[in-house]
């Protein structure tokens, strides 16, 4: 019977030939299950040496996984990697809201200042309403000018005199 898990003193000799250290073969075969055969002949991956961009990094306020991630997630060159500030996350969210945004920022300040909340901006949109006549004109002007037939007013319905 033969024994996937265990390595021979020969097969050693050969995993050190082909240069792999006995606790990388027996964390490759043991630990995460790969053949014998592959564990011995396949070399191991050369680690990076970051040197002194690790330093660069935490002065410039990146911490030291952070740089690692960059470099071998992400694919930064070192330097990029120390270099570049991080991201605020606050301002990326305004960004977003910015790119989503269906009507301008200056339209919904100009309804703003004519007294229009933004709610009552958004209902008349969709309504119908043109954006000039949402942002700038009150419904009783409205009404007035372009003779409008409204029905009666929820005010008028509930009792309350307007």
């Amino acid at each position: 019977m033969s024994y996937e898990f265990y390595v021979t003193p020969d097969e050693y000799l050969i995993a050190e030939k082909n240069g792999i250290k006995n606790w990388t073969v027996d964390r490759r075969v043991q630990g995460m299950g790969w053949h014998k055969e592959k564990a011995i002949t396949t070399p191991p991956i050369p680690r990076k040496s970051y040197g002194s961009w690790i330093k660069i990094a935490k002065e410039n306020g990146i911490n030291a996984c952070t740089f690692r991630n960059r470099v071998n997630v992400y694919g930064f060159d070192m330097e990029t990697a120390a270099t570049k500030p991080l991201q605020n996350f606050k301002e990326n969210m305004k960004l977003v809201g910015q790119g989503n945004r269906v009507y301008p920022q200056e339209t919904i300040e100009l309804a703003a200042k004519n007294g229009i909340c933004y709610n009552t901006f958004l209902s008349r949109m969709n309504d119908g309403w043109s954006i000039e006549d949402a942002v700038k004109s009150n419904r009783r002007a409205l009404v007035e000018v372009k003779g409008w037939k409204s029905g009666p007013s929820v005010f008028k319905r509930k009792g309350v005199k307007v």
